[in-house]
């Protein structure tokens, strides 16, 4: 989901960079407004439909939302931004309350046995699962082009020279146990 969140950002991005008028400006803040505030709109909802121990699961879910939007100042990464921290809080605000949604207490959660909260979660669901399919599809690269997925994920992997092959075991070649996602900055801080 971040890969998604970071390839929308930069798709708008670079559109507002690109454009000589408002009209991408006005996408970029849009988007960016209308997922904060379907965030906010969702925290509050939480807050009223689930109850009992859930106001402990929430409040860090808040914390951690408040911690993202926060770091976003800091610029830990150069493509980082408003619209990416929304895009994950929202995502994480749903798995939220699609667990608290499972709670079989009715006293502690006001969902419990609908039909629409139900359907509710297949679509949302669905949504995501094919937002993230058609952007990571479409992002994918020629044999000319470099990938806009693995460009946003370059500085994780490590490259192909610092692969040792140490072991060598009843003829197959065994990778090196150490690291194989480079660990950076910007990936500790988020």
């Amino acid at each position: 989901m971040l890969i998604v969140a970071y390839k929308i950002n930069d798709t708008l991005v670079s559109n507002y960079q690109a454009d000589t008028g408002a009209c991408s400006g006005i996408i970029l803040m849009g988007t960016t407004l209308v997922i904060s505030g379907g965030n906010l709109y969702w925290i509050i909802q939480q807050f009223l439909d689930f109850s009992c121990y859930n106001y402990y699961i929430m409040s860090t879910t808040v914390v951690g939302i408040v911690l993202m939007y926060g770091l976003v100042l800091t610029r830990p990464r150069k493509d980082a931004s408003v619209l990416t921290s929304s895009i994950a809080s929202f995502y994480c605000l749903y798995l939220q309350w699609s667990a608290l949604s499972s709670d079989q207490d009715s006293q502690c959660n006001a969902n419990y046995d609908t039909a629409k909260n139900t359907t509710s979660q297949i679509v949302i669901g669905l949504g995501f699962t094919v937002a993230v399919l058609v952007i990571i599809s479409g992002s994918t690269k020629t044999n000319e082009e470099e990938s806009a997925t693995a460009s946003v994920g370059a500085h994780i992997i490590e490259n192909d020279e610092t692969t040792r092959y140490d072991e060598d075991i009843e003829g197959y070649k065994v990778k090196n146990k150490g690291h194989i996602f480079a660990i950076s900055s910007a990936t500790i801080t988020f």
